[in-house]
This record gives C-alpha cells, structure tokens and sequence, in this order.
C-alpha cells in the first residue's frame, strides 16, 4: 500500500522594519511558523505509525517466502522462483528416463548374449556329433561296392566244392578280382605301375639292387608287390628290384663273350 508523506515547507519571512506593524508581521510569521511546525510533527508521527505498521504486516510475509524459497526483493516475479524449482525437476525426470532406457538395452543385449551363447554351444554340439558319425560311417559306401564282390566268392567257393572243374574257377575268381579293382577305381584307388620305368623313391621301396649290362642303372628291373595311390596320395609304396651297373671288367668280359 503506497504511502504520501507530507512534504515539510519552510516559511522565510525578512522583515527590515522595527517599526509596529513590522511587529505584527513578525508576531503573525512566527505563529504561522509554529502552526506548520505542529503539523509537520503530526505527519512525522503519521508517517512512523504507518511504517511501524507495515513492518508488522510485511515481516512474516517475507519470513515466509524465505522458507518457501521465494525471493522477497521488489521487482522480482515469483514465477521465477517456481521456474527454477521445476527445472531440477525437468532435469532429474530427463535422467531417470535415460537411465531406464540403458538398463532396458542392457537387459536386451544380455538376453541376445545368452541366446548367441546356447546357439553357439548347440552349433558344437551338433558339429562333434555331425563329425563322429561321418567318421563312424565314412567308409559306409565303400563296404557297400564291396558287398557283391562277397557274394561272387561265396558263389566260387560253393561251385567249387562241388566239384566244378578248374577252368570255370578260374574265371569265377578273374571275375571277382576284375569286380574288386573296378570297386576301388571308383573310389580314387590306383595302382602304381612300375616295371621297367625309373626307380622313383616316391613311388617305390627297393628290396634288392640287380648287377644287370641289359637294363640302365637305377631303373626298375621287376616288381614283386604292387603299389597304390588314393586320389594321388601313396598308400602303398611298391616293392621292386632296382637295376645297377656291372663292374668294369666283368663288363668287358661280357662284351668279348659276345664278340
């Protein structure tokens, strides 16, 4: 509530004359004086009142706006005070949101680890099961070409346990054989021919050097087991015997019989 405080006013009053009106005029100025003097006290006393009076209404006011974290300073809008509680307030929601959105993709990656984790443990599982029946049944195919090869030496054997003649058991078993070679052809086995080319160390194991004029040295001069590959890889070397030159004069002796 705006106050009006009176204003004060000073009467100055020059009076150069002593004569009795002069008198007068300085009797009358001096109780004008007195009169605005008594009035100016009124006011200043009206003007403590009312100020006494405002601090006893305005003081618990301010208290309360401290307490309430309110500024109590002129000029200042109390929707200040409140944007600035409601911005910690905004700021906190905003974290809560974001922490609850990281523990959600937290959770999220977790259960896709575990599950990539029971895939990869079942993938092993199965591949080690995958490997031991290949292993287990790798040679399945093979048996199986095998089988009718069986069945016709069962079928020499009982012809010639009755009594067939020597000629048709013969045939019966070229007949396996030539069934048993076309078996392991197809799955990659070969035999390794080696009668009378070079003595190769790859290919050939030597179990006897022959002093021989009719072949060159180091060549192979007969094959006593043969040898074979799978799918160009030596299973078996062969067995041979491998040519060597003569001594010198058992050479030229060899040369005179002949002249």
């Amino acid at each position: 509530m705006p106050v009006t405080l009176p204003c004060v006013s000073v009467i100055s009053v020059t009076i150069r004359s002593d004569s009795p009106y002069g008198r007068v005029r300085r009797t009358n100025a001096a109780v004008a004086i007195s009169r605005d003097t008594r009035a100016t006290d009124r006011s200043v006393s009206l003007t403590h009142r009312m100020r006494n009076l405002t601090n006893k209404v305005l003081v618990p006011t301010r208290a309360t706006g401290m307490v309430e974290g309110k500024d109590d300073r002129p000029g200042v809008d109390e929707t200040q005070g409140g944007a600035s509680e409601q911005r910690p307030s905004n700021d906190r929601e905003a974290l809560e949101s974001a922490l609850a959105a990281a523990r959600e993709e937290a959770r999220q990656n977790h259960d896709r680890w575990l599950r990539a984790v029971a895939e990869l443990e079942n993938f092993k599982k199965r591949m080690a099961r995958e490997r031991a029946e290949a292993v287990r049944f790798a040679n399945e195919a093979f048996i199986r070409d095998l089988l009718p090869i069986v069945d016709n030496l069962e079928r020499a054997l009982e012809h010639a346990r009755g009594g067939g003649n020597g000629k048709s058991i013969v045939e019966g078993v070229e007949l396996v054989l030539k069934g048993l070679v076309d078996v392991l052809e197809r799955h990659g086995v070969k035999k390794v021919e080696a009668a009378g080319v070079p003595f190769d160390p790859t290919h050939h194991e030597a179990v006897a050097h022959v002093e021989t004029g009719e072949l060159e040295p180091n060549r192979v001069l007969a094959q006593h087991q043969p040898g074979y590959l799978l799918n160009e890889r030596l299973l078996r070397p062969a067995l041979v015997s491998v040519s060597k030159a003569p001594p010198a004069d058992a050479k030229l002796a060899k040369d005179k019989a002949r002249g």
